[in-house]
């Protein structure tokens, strides 16, 4: 029992990272896919755990089964997805598209072989295959059941390890190049601080072998040796927690290793507070002077963007943009204005470009609107009389009209 309840570790740990993520405020796109990501990987751990358990109820057994056949495959490609998201990579690939495929097919099969065969007949089948411990048990040797074996189970494992394979080798080299010419303080061989990057990717990477080796060693042998299984589980059960934790509350890029050791601190530093950058780098001044550095680093850069180069006039600006032409993550970006100004992105560019608008409003009250709206970077007219009505509770001729810049004689 305490086996079983320790194999469940990674599936709690998803679930409460999931409900974390899912009631934040001011989520962005790398949040919520984070969210989706948690969202299958507590089907998957969930999965795995009901799979490899001794304690056996084989209706349950063929539900799981058939389950794990659409669910396990779609774990690598949005794995995938979610990766190149976090590596700022808007451009999509072939690959991208094609990893989907395999799960997509697998899954469409195991289901239309459950209603082919009969659930009832499955049961049976599964049940003689763990009684006899053999492939095809008395009865069972049919072309049927040898088609569904043939599919359902040796290329189905096939398509989980070389997908697990594939995303193994893309992160492992885009870690490589993204680390590559860095400079950082070393203890003996161990550096003394990375950066979210390279902490997230390290995590899918053992999160991915563990579950290729899961699948090629199948659930006779899970059984038989379940105190491997346990460990596996308890090694997965540590990988998650550390992505969910660098994830969702560490706001700095560069991590000094020591802070990981202190999560109740951290978790609580960085609670979102309505502070300036000065109060943040204060806060943070427990840590690395790398790490101070590069936030007011990306601080200063930030302000010099928006208030200088008027980058929130641009239409369609996204905070991917943002983060690549400051040269940072997009987590990062988000966090920082949750935190000095209390704002999420589209939130801060729209407040931003209604503040222009309504200087548009004044210097040039006989301006058409939608040349006001263009001029302000937002991309339709609807878009712009909405969001200036959300900001000011007026439209933007009302507004214009109780807000007419007094001119003085000369």
């Amino acid at each position: 029992m305490l086996s079983l309840t320790l194999t469940l570790i990674p599936c709690i740990l998803c679930v409460m990272w999931f409900i974390l993520s899912t009631t934040r405020k001011n989520k962005d796109l790398h949040q919520k896919a984070f969210a989706v990501i948690m969202f299958i990987f507590v089907l998957y751990f969930y999965i795995s755990a009901s799979y490899t358990s001794p304690l056996v109820n084989y209706e349950h057994l063929v539900i799981m089964d058939t389950i794990s056949k659409f669910i396990i495959p779609f774990v690598f490609p949005i794995s995938y997805s979610y990766f190149r998201m976090t590596l700022n990579i808007e451009k999509k690939n072939a690959l991208q598209q094609f990893f989907y495929i395999p799960a997509i097919i697998i899954g469409t099969v195991a289901i239309f072989s459950i209603f082919y065969l009969g659930f009832e007949n499955m049961q049976e089948y599964v049940i003689a295959k763990e009684t006899e411990h053999t492939r095809f048990p008395h009865g069972y040797d049919t072309p049927e059941y040898r088609n569904y074996f043939f599919f359902c189970t040796q290329v189905f494992s096939n398509v989980v390890i070389l997908s697990a394979a594939l995303l193994i080798i893309y992160i492992s080299v885009k870690l490589f190049k993204h680390n590559k010419g860095k400079k950082g303080r070393y203890y003996l061989f161990i550096r003394k601080s990375v950066d979210r990057t390279t902490v997230i990717g390290t995590m899918m990477i053992i999160i991915c072998i563990l579950s290729a080796m899961r699948t090629h060693m199948g659930r006779f042998f899970l059984v038989e040796n379940n105190t491997l299984s346990t460990i596996m589980f308890f090694i997965q059960a540590i990988a998650v927690f550390i992505w969910g934790f660098i994830e969702l509350f560490f706001v700095e890029e560069i991590i000094p290793l020591k802070s990981l050791l202190n999560p109740i601190k951290q978790i609580y530093d960085s609670a979102p507070q309505n502070l300036s950058a000065e109060d943040i780098a204060d806060i943070l001044s427990h840590e690395s002077t790398e790490s101070i550095n590069f936030y007011q680093h990306i601080n200063q850069r930030f302000i010099e963007l928006m208030d200088n180069d008027h980058l929130y006039l641009t239409p369609g600006l996204s905070v991917d943009s943002v983060a690549k032409e400051i040269g940072t993550n997009r987590a990062y970006i988000s966090r920082l204005l949750n935190r000095t100004y209390n704002s999420s992105f589209p939130e801060f560019v729209n407040n931003k470009r209604i503040k222009y608008a309504k200087q548009l409003l004044q210097d040039e009250p006989d301006a058409v609107l939608e040349y006001v709206a263009i001029k302000s970077g937002f991309s339709t007219l609807s878009q712009f009389t909405r969001k200036f009505k959300e900001v000011t509770g007026q439209s933007p001729r009302q507004w214009q009209k109780s807000n007419k810049k007094i001119i003085k004689p000369l």
